[in-house]
């Protein structure tokens, strides 16, 4: 885990410019789901994690638990408060998701306070899944738009024929 000596300018350089970018870059949740343990593990030795993502069904990682913080914690999330939460006997450290609003948050088994560094991850985090989540959306309407049009098309041949 990261110490507060741990936390040089070359760890912070590292993390801005290599990792973030590999990260804001992604394409697919498989892409997500690897470079946060990518990270998780490079900068804390422990590549753990959950994610909770209020987002589309199809956007669930494998590592979903459902670790819900009180709505006084929720509320403080979504100013961009770090929180701690006990959960089944054990804190978590949350780092919140926000893109606008609260979109989630990731928790971190055993955390430190200096884990606080990854509080940039979580946000490139929340708006690449929010990308993520758009783009299935947008896939959706242009689906429906062209079967829209394939069943006007139709319908206008039909008519032509009468």
């Amino acid at each position: 885990m990261l110490s507060p000596t741990s936390l040089n300018s070359k760890t912070v350089v590292s993390l801005l410019t290599e990792w973030l970018p590999q990260l804001a870059t992604a394409t697919s949740l498989g892409t997500v789901h690897e470079c946060l343990t990518a990270i998780f593990q490079t900068f804390r030795n422990d590549p753990t994690y959950h994610l909770i993502w209020r987002g589309p069904p199809e956007l669930a990682l494998p590592t979903t638990l459902e670790i819900v913080p009180s709505v006084t914690d929720q509320q403080l999330l979504a100013t961009g408060k770090v929180i701690s939460h006990t959960w089944q006997g054990q804190t978590w450290t949350l780092l919140p998701l926000l893109h606008g609003t609260l979109r989630g948050w990731i928790a971190l088994p055993k955390a430190r306070s200096s884990d606080a560094l990854l509080l940039p991850v979580a946000l490139q985090t929340a708006a690449i899944l929010t990308t993520l989540s758009d783009d299935a959306q947008l896939i959706d309407q242009i689906r429906e738009l062209t079967l829209l049009d394939e069943i006007g098309q139709t319908l206008s041949g039909s008519l032509e024929l009468t």
